[in-house]
């Protein structure tokens, strides 16, 4: 169960992160490049994301390496500015980053545990702070969505 609930949530942050660009951006072209483009970045980042998580390499990589591909989604099939789609492709990363920190410590200190067993441990309080975080971060960038727009 626990590899099964890893890669979901593995999954859920790249479907989140992609579908913010999206939004944000928009498509260049109505194409049906943009559905393989996309799912080939998809695939792409959640290939980086699950190999970064159980090769247990350092979280700064697979976030700089999210970023450049992140980058290379915008750059290849959305609409902006290239200023907006490095800051945005940063910002998302940024904005996930600041959230589960947030919400792992705040969890770890709600229910008396520590921070290492939140994170390494599969558990009850584990899917309760996965929820929590991937729930704030859905509201955060809906609402900053919503401030752009």
């Amino acid at each position: 169960m626990n590899i099964c609930f890893e890669m979901a949530v593995n999954a859920l942050d790249v479907s989140l992160i992609i579908s913010f660009l999206i939004q944000y951006f928009g498509y260049k072209a109505a194409t049906p490049v943009k559905y393989w483009g996309t799912a080939l970045i998809w695939l792409l980042s959640f290939s980086v994301l699950v190999f970064f998580s159980w090769s247990h390499l350092y979280e700064t990589y697979a976030s700089a390496l999210q970023i450049l591909i992140n980058i290379l989604f915008c750059f290849t099939l959305l609409r902006g500015s290239a200023f907006q789609k490095m800051f945005m492709s940063a910002f998302i990363m940024g904005l996930m980053a600041i959230i589960a920190t947030f919400t792992t410590l705040l969890m770890a200190k709600l229910s008396g545990n520590q921070i290492t067993f939140l994170l390494g441990q599969f558990s009850g309080i584990r899917i309760a702070t996965v929820f929590v975080a991937k729930l704030l971060f859905f509201i955060s960038y809906q609402y900053s969505l919503l401030q752009f727009f």
